[in-house]
């Protein structure tokens, strides 16, 4: 039939088995019954192989990435650009890397990488404005979504206002069971339980938690303040180490951080 042998399955395929093993004379009559079944086992092999070697070379070029990668991300300033690069998982699926990766026979090179590397940002920029969308849609309920106004109109995306990111309101979780820490944005993404996952976005965000309930009480403290609903998370930094619990419980006299002080279970003494 013209296969390569590779492609032969084994003994312990039945159906491949039957077929080969006649116990009648191989005539013509029965060759033309058993060879579209037999080229239909074949091709089911071949494509089970090819996706093998698929996923081998894919693989390997994953494991080139890495240290390139590593070395792009780290020439970066600490800044929230920094913060929200893919980490290894969602770098590789980045489009222009992806197709990349899955080149035949051509190893992933510094050099290959850093030649497309204006597409490879493109690509980091539609992956985090697509983190800030899904971040804004876990603090603002579809029923009630934000109003656009000239003020956020540059800071839009679609139906999505991502000025609400930066309010002091806006807090979520830690989607670490054992360790359930308050982060502002983009602060949650240098958390090292958030750094270093191993997650692909689209399962790390189901983990993590709009903090509704610290949200609230963030408002109550502002107003306290006499401080916009809002206020700027980066603007509170200067409360640090200055906010006082004034409920007078012993444990809470000591001047504390904007952000432990509005912890909802500070409170469940």
């Amino acid at each position: 039939m013209g296969w390569d042998e590779k492609y032969f399955t084994s003994r312990w395929n039945l159906e491949w088995t039957a077929l080969v093993n006649q116990p009648r004379e191989l005539t013509p009559r029965i060759w033309k019954i058993i060879r579209p079944k037999l080229e239909a086992i074949l091709e089911a092999s071949k494509a089970a192989e090819l996706k093998m070697a698929r996923q081998a070379r894919l693989l390997q070029r994953r494991s080139e990435l890495i240290p390139i990668w590593s070395k792009f991300v780290g020439g970066m300033p600490d800044t929230q650009e920094r913060w929200l690069m893919p980490n290894l998982v969602d770098a590789g699926s980045l489009p222009t890397i992806a197709d990349m990766l899955m080149e035949d026979d051509t190893p992933l090179t510094e050099e290959r990488f850093f030649a497309r590397v204006d597409p490879i940002l493109s690509d980091v920029g539609h992956f985090q404005r697509t983190v800030k969308r899904d971040l804004v849609k876990l603090l603002t309920p579809k029923k009630n979504p934000p109003k656009t106004t000239s003020r956020t109109a540059d800071n839009v995306e679609g139906d999505v206002d991502l000025t609400v990111l930066d309010n002091a309101s806006s807090l979520f979780y830690c989607p670490t069971w054992n360790c359930g820490q308050l982060f502002g944005f983009p602060a949650i993404f240098a958390h090292s339980h958030v750094k270093g996952a191993s997650l692909a976005w689209d399962a790390l965000k189901h983990l993590i938690k709009h903090a509704g309930e610290a949200g609230s009480i963030v408002l109550q403290v502002l107003k306290i303040f006499g401080l916009a609903k809002d206020t700027h998370s980066a603007s509170l930094n200067e409360l640090d180490g200055r906010c006082v619990c004034l409920c007078g419980h012993p444990k809470f006299r000591a001047p504390m951080d904007f952000i432990p002080l509005v912890r909802p279970d500070l409170y469940s003494f």
